[in-house]
């Protein structure tokens, strides 16, 4: 049996792990393993975990809801989708469930989770995902999804005969899913429409349609662009010519009033994701010795008002 875990489920892994979850209820040949925190495990134990899509409801049963690596058993594909600054912490708990034969493949929002998850588990395969959704974690075990787009894309470039097997699985139970020969670019050009979009609606705080529709606000949005793209050029990224415009028309098919995570946790005054949204970029331009005046000015304004220190982001 090919035994399948999310860790982090909230807009990301909760929408895929549930869409799984009902696809294999049964099967002899696949099983889903949700990873969660106390309250969170709870809620799904007790109802289940509900997606709530624009074309559908529904309610799935998982056999198996783990809080610690010894309910969760032997893993062989670990998809994570925690928040950046919670995936050290979340893998070190369910570590003794991580054997060197488990292929861990991270679908968080920045450039770096792959690096800091090899940093952990030298012996592992690590791949690279990303994906474009708009959902969101709204009660204990309960996903709602909000946009029209939910696309999956992953690589690797060890294991071809691995990749087609979670792919086959993945795509069993979603349309959406692309197993990409070159995935670090497809990963940038996503890194560059969240760290843009995160980066500015948490710095007006306002939502992406105030963004497109105000002058000065999709000026910067455009200064954000063309730096963060001079910086993936000097990562040695191939970036479509189009890739700002492109951007745009992708930011301007979302709701009027979709927001980033990151916007919301800094509503909430929660932690954010700022090291690898913001920060990073600016990081990055530093070791290409390159100007991005527009990510600095968003960062300190970002770091002043919101009283930021090292720790928070």
């Amino acid at each position: 049996m090919i035994r399948i875990a999310f860790l982090g489920l909230g807009g990301v892994g909760g929408y895929f792990g549930s869409k799984l979850s009902r696809r294999f209820a049964g099967s002899s040949e696949v099983e889903i393993i949700f990873l969660a925190r106390e309250k969170t495990a709870a809620a799904i134990r007790a109802n289940g975990i509900k997606l709530i899509t624009p074309e559908e409801e529904f309610v799935t049963h998982p056999t198996v809801v783990a809080t610690n690596a010894h309910e969760a058993g032997d893993i062989d594909y670990l998809i994570v989708s925690v928040k950046s600054y919670d995936l050290a912490s979340g893998l070190e708990q369910f570590r003794d469930c991580i054997s060197a034969q488990t292929i861990i493949l991270p679908l968080l929002n920045g450039i770096d989770a792959e690096e800091k998850i090899r940093a952990l588990f030298p012996a592992n395969q690590v791949w690279s995902g990303c994906v474009y959704i708009v959902s969101r974690l709204t009660a204990p075990g309960v996903i709602t999804e909000t946009g029209n787009i939910h696309r999956l894309h992953f690589g690797c470039d060890q294991s071809r005969e691995k990749c087609n097997e979670l792919y086959q699985i993945l795509k069993a139970c979603h349309a959406d899913i692309f197993l990409e020969e070159n995935i670090r670019d497809v990963i940038w050009e996503k890194f560059i429409f969240i760290s843009t979009i995160a980066s500015l609606t948490s710095y007006l705080d306002v939502c992406i349609g105030k963004i497109l529709e105000h002058e000065g606000n999709r000026r910067l949005l455009t200064q954000l662009l063309n730096e963060i793209c001079e910086v993936a050029r000097a990562e040695k990224i191939v970036l479509p010519e189009d890739i700002v415009a492109s951007t745009v028309g992708k930011m301007g098919k979302l709701p009027y009033e979709t927001t980033s995570s990151m916007h919301s946790d800094f509503q909430k005054r929660s932690r954010t994701e700022f090291r690898s949204l913001t920060a990073h970029v600016v990081q990055l331009a530093d070791k290409h010795r390159l100007l991005v005046p527009t990510y600095r000015t968003l960062l300190a304004g970002l770091v002043t008002r919101n009283n930021l220190t090292s720790d928070k982001f």
